[in-house]
């Protein structure tokens, strides 16, 4: 195995003993986070640890009234997965939205702001569009050189407790969508791909182009290649995204949900704001999922 590994034409590490498939690592830390919101967390953390000998990373906001030791939270999950779980038991949020209300990119009659994704087309009968955050919502002027119309055509799975292909939804708008994308202040390029999930690995290094501090930053690498967060909407419901990419750090800024995570010229993801233990991790959806999401992919340059 090893010989084929050190042989084959792309890079490739092999992880090996770990007592779980890809799959069993996903239902366990699904089961985890289920168990923790049904306790009465409002915001909730858990990640696939692929390399973690079936340790399940997890962590929750303090509730009032509510114990503050992990011990004690650990001691109330479900028996089977109750040995794994890393809990961290934070004081401040751990879960929350990088929209706001500034001037930004995107915004809503209401006075809403969040940032453009990618342009995006829908599979089934080519319409083109822009993808953006889904608990944005309303979003109705897009900005650039001219201000546009935009007209909202759906939310993955919305009114749902669970989104289980991340925080998504899509605008069509009156102007023409091109294959390109914001990178940096005066930097537009076009996309020549599109990052598969299965690429996005723990330790890769990817770009946020922050339209609040219009600059981009490539400082930060994924810390989990699956998340699940749990957080309350504006309106106070709460929703759980699942496959979601927790990073090794904070880049984004209140307004920047919705903008565009890539590398090079390669989309890779549409921000969502904060999911994970403190310090605060930016986490994005997967522009690979966009398709069992919405029925949508991001346009090309070909």
């Amino acid at each position: 195995m090893t010989d084929l590994v050190g042989a084959a034409a792309a890079p490739i590490v092999l992880i090996d003993q770990q007592p779980y498939s890809f799959d069993e690592l996903e239902e366990r830390a699904f089961i985890a986070h289920m168990a923790l919101v049904e306790m009465g967390y409002k915001q909730v953390f858990t990640a696939v640890d692929v390399a973690g000998a079936g340790r399940i990373p997890a962590g929750v906001k303090a509730v009032p009234g509510k114990s503050q030791r992990a011990s004690v939270i650990v001691a109330d999950l479900p028996k089977r997965i109750r040995s794994d779980v890393d809990l961290i038991v934070n004081v401040e949020d751990i879960v929350a939205f990088d929209s706001s209300y500034g001037g930004l990119r995107i915004r809503s009659t209401g006075g809403g702001i969040c940032t453009s994704g990618w342009a995006v087309e829908k599979l089934s009968n080519g319409t083109k569009g822009l993808v953006s955050a889904g608990h944005c919502g309303g979003m109705n002027r897009v900005h650039n050189s001219n201000s546009h119309t935009m007209d909202f055509k759906a939310e993955h799975d919305d009114g749902q407790a669970i989104r289980d292909y991340g925080d998504v939804e899509w605008y069509t708008t009156n102007s023409t969508e091109l294959p390109q994308f914001r990178a940096n202040a005066g930097v537009i390029r076009p996309v020549k791909r599109r990052e598969n999930t299965e690429n996005i690995d723990s330790g890769n290094k990817y770009c946020l182009y922050s339209k609040k501090l219009n600059a981009k930053d490539c400082s930060k690498t994924v810390q989990y290649a699956t998340s699940i967060c749990t957080g309350t909407l504006f309106d106070g419901t709460g929703v759980t995204y699942k496959r979601m990419v927790s990073m090794s750090g904070d880049i984004g800024r209140p307004g920047d949900s919705g903008g565009p995570w890539y590398i090079n010229n390669k989309a890779v993801g549409v921000h969502h704001g904060t999911c994970g233990n403190r310090p605060n991790k930016d986490s994005f959806s997967k522009i690979d999922l966009l398709d069992e999401a919405l029925g949508i992919r991001v346009i090309k340059d070909d």
